[in-house]
């Protein structure tokens, strides 16, 4: 079904599955390959190519969804939505470089899959790219909607997303869908090649210059959020207040990370980023743990003897925290990227939201701390509306 081999540093995918069309047992299988992927932790790429000449992805399994009790062999229908989705977020997040030779029809979700690599390569003579949901009667979702916003052109978009047109490999090239068209022999060639010229054995300057960007933006940071404290809590009375729900942006550490996560945004939209394929995000992941670690050594686990009853407390909060997090994903249908990041950006805030988000993946380190200082904010409100909770009961 999915077919991983491994030339020099370039892995090619090959997906072997007739018309590759996607259900649940599908989408798993590709899950592992990338799994064998990811683990590797030297510089490489990624190609993604089908053994069909006919078909690189023809789109959803349409027997499977409409009758699935007549389908076993497709896995669990409920599920396949979110699994997916979230195939597809580690596709366009994947750290190296992704190349997907379509090699014939790449239809709906096989279409998706195609714009969720770095780089598209076409077949000229044969084949067609196209989003096919509305003529079909079915609703493009909202993360393939936003994908197709993103990677396809302002002028291309009405007429792949409503129009439902077939792309011919000429025709996307100068739509500005794939960035290059082969022939079919040349095609696997060209991706390789491609691939090979974006590897990158990172060298002793590579790493000075990763430190010196990393040391200057903690010393920025700092330095920002010196000011920053001072100046709002000189100015305004309702920061300087504890008392107050606004007392979260007089904290140093709030704007420390603040700026910091700004930054690397920033950087991310520059050549810096071509740093991730020398393993910024590994060296960026170690001083996460540095930083978890000099937290923890600042505990004093004899003190949770002198008031046991906090223990209680905490358990009790941990658990409607935990029932209300896993309702409201249930209802919303979110990720367990986001139940598991979202809890500990509320529990253990920026310093460690980013340690459980790189569990998922390297490069959502970011996101980690984005929900964590967005947790700094809403956090004070939900305290303090906790402590009102606390004292009212304590009266009764």
């Amino acid at each position: 079904m999915i077919d991983l081999q491994k030339k020099d540093s370039v892995y090619i995918l090959t997906m072997d599955a007739g018309e590759n069309r996607w259900n649940t047992t599908f989408v798993r299988e590709f899950s592992k390959a990338l799994d064998e992927v990811e683990k590797d932790d030297g510089p490489g790429a990624l190609v993604t190519c089908a053994k069909d000449p006919k078909f690189f992805s023809n789109g959803l399994d349409l027997d499977w969804v409409k009758t699935p009790a007549n389908h076993p062999e497709g896995g669990d229908r409920e599920v396949f939505g979110e699994e997916f989705m979230f195939l597809m977020g580690r596709m366009i997040t994947l750290p190296i470089p992704s190349i997907c030779a379509i090699n014939g029809h790449a239809f709906g979700a096989g279409f998706m899959l195609s714009l969720s690599h770095d780089v598209r390569i076409m077949r000229e003579d044969r084949g067609f790219v196209c989003a096919n949901e509305v003529q079909l009667g079915m609703k493009i979702p909202r993360p393939e909607l936003a994908l197709f916003r993103h990677k396809i052109p302002a002028n291309s978009f009405f007429e792949t997303v409503q129009l439902s047109k077939r792309w011919t490999g000429p025709a996307a090239l100068q739509a500005g869908i794939v960035q290059s068209i082969e022939s079919i022999e040349e095609l696997k060639e060209k991706v390789t090649s491609f691939s090979n010229s974006t590897k990158r054995i990172p060298n002793l300057t590579d790493y000075m210059v990763l430190l010196a960007i990393a040391f200057g933006t903690v010393g920025l940071s700092h330095l920002g959020a010196e000011y920053i404290s001072e100046f709002l809590t000189s100015n305004f009375e309702a920061v300087a207040d504890k008392s107050s729900g606004l007392s979260s942006f007089a904290s140093k550490f709030f704007w420390m990370i603040s700026i910091a996560t700004f930054i690397g945004i920033g950087l991310s939209f520059t050549k810096a980023k071509n740093f991730e394929g020398v393993g910024a995000s590994k060296i960026g992941s170690i001083f996460i743990y540095i930083l978890v670690a000099t937290i923890g050594m600042k505990m004093d686990l004899g003190s949770i003897l002198d008031e046991p009853k906090l223990i209680l407390i905490g358990l009790i909060w941990m658990s409607i925290h935990a029932v209300l997090l896993i309702f409201v994903a249930k209802l919303i249908r979110a990720p367990y990227f986001f139940l598991a990041v979202g809890s500990q950006a509320n529990v253990g805030g920026a310093a460690s939201a980013p340690v459980v988000a790189t569990a998922f993946h390297p490069s959502l380190a970011t996101v980690g701390v984005l929900l964590a200082v967005f947790g700094y904010v809403v956090g004070t409100y939900g305290a303090m509306i906790c402590t009102w909770l606390m004292e009212y009961t304590s009266n009764l």
